[in-house]
């Protein structure tokens, strides 16, 4: 049974966790963590959701481990469907190599905790200043790792973010609350592809999509 924290990646990665190297070609399939049953909640019985666009279906692993206030607010959108009528459920920022960026904005109450501090970092100096963004960061979270998904500037939602850098985002720290991750290469492929959609760099030097993708997401 795998334990939380067990990340698969490819063989050679450094990572600020425990590794555990396998001759395998797709990193994005192992970071696999034990989903804890609650009593009572409608998460312990949801392992996975369905983000929904043109180019395809992305399927993400919730782990409410990391933060279950988080995927119960996630697990709620794609349970009532929410995101089918709502205009603010939509990727805008694509920057190739490195992130994919959303919202998940819907009528329903946002998410407003942020996720614990994994008990490995807890009490240990950040190696960086905290970002203009985020003066008050904190520990929220692991060090990211390719393929997961957190909520984004430091924040607890709704705009969110899939990671997709080449190896453990240590400049972040642990400021990021994650809720999620990419659950085989076919989502990943789909990612890759909104990626690839023409983009705009505005003054602030993000790469913003030309046009925005619209979502529903979905229980499975």
């Amino acid at each position: 049974m795998p334990t939380p924290w067990r990340l698969r990646l490819l063989c050679g990665c450094a990572l600020i966790a425990v590794v555990t190297c396998i001759n395998d070609a797709d990193p994005f399939v192992g970071v696999s963590h034990e989903v804890r049953k609650g009593s009572g909640s409608v998460t312990s019985d949801v392992k996975f959701v369905t983000i929904h666009v043109p180019q395809g279906t992305i399927r993400i692993r919730l782990l409410p481990e990391l933060s279950r206030s988080s995927v119960d607010y996630v697990v709620n959108v794609a349970q009532q469907n929410k995101c089918a009528s709502s205009r603010e459920c939509k990727f805008y920022r694509a920057e190739p190599t490195f992130l994919l960026q959303g919202n998940m904005k819907t009528q329903l109450p946002p998410n407003r905790q942020l996720g614990p501090c994994p008990a490995e970092f807890a009490g240990k100096p950040r190696a960086t200043a905290c970002p203009a963004h985020d003066p008050n960061c904190g520990c929220h979270g692991p060090i990211m790792v390719p393929g997961q998904v957190g909520w984004a500037g430091g924040g607890s939602g709704p705009d969110f973010f899939i990671y997709t850098g080449q190896g453990p985002a240590t400049h972040w720290n642990n400021d990021h609350t994650v809720w999620g991750e990419l659950a085989d290469q076919e989502s990943l492929s789909v990612v890759e592809a909104v990626l690839q959609l023409p983009t705009d760099r505005p003054p602030h030097g993000m790469l913003m999509l030309k046009h925005t993708i619209p979502f529903t997401i979905q229980l499975e």
